[in-house]
């Protein structure tokens, strides 16, 4: 399976159907986290190959063991690092707190070893392309 295998036109969606939750990493533009997608929250992630100049994104339909895992690791990224990568539904950000750097460090050094899901680990039910959005955050 390749990349022309997930990117199937008909799971094409625009942008403005998207709604960021969480940002779980980001180089010059989101890499990977959380959407909001027709009422629903599903993991995103775009193609390793890709960074630094990912544009396009797809959205992953977990199961419900590895998307509880995802919202623990959101929850404790919020209390251990901050909320600056957080979106309510309406796309709002979240009220800025952060933590301090020793519990950022322990977050951080939490996740050495933590299980990578990618474009071709789960299901793709929708995909998006932000080409034409300047910072990568619609």
């Amino acid at each position: 399976m390749d990349r022309d295998d997930l990117l199937v036109p008909t799971l094409k969606v625009d942008p403005k159907e998207i709604g960021w939750c969480f940002i779980s990493n980001y180089y010059d533009a989101p890499i990977e986290g959380l959407v909001y997608f027709r009422g629903e929250i599903h993991r995103f992630c775009c193609f390793p190959e890709d960074v630094p100049d990912q544009k396009v994104f797809v959205v992953l339909e977990l199961n419900p063991e590895e998307m509880e895992f995802q919202l623990k690791m959101k929850e404790k990224f919020e209390r251990m690092v901050g909320t600056h990568w957080s979106y309510d539904e309406n796309g709002n950000a979240l009220p800025e707190s952060s933590a301090t750097p020793e519990s950022a460090k322990q977050y951080y050094d939490s996740k050495q070893g933590e299980k990578y899901i990618g474009p071709y680990d789960a299901k793709v039910i929708a995909w998006f392309d932000l080409s034409k959005d300047v910072d990568g955050v619609a």
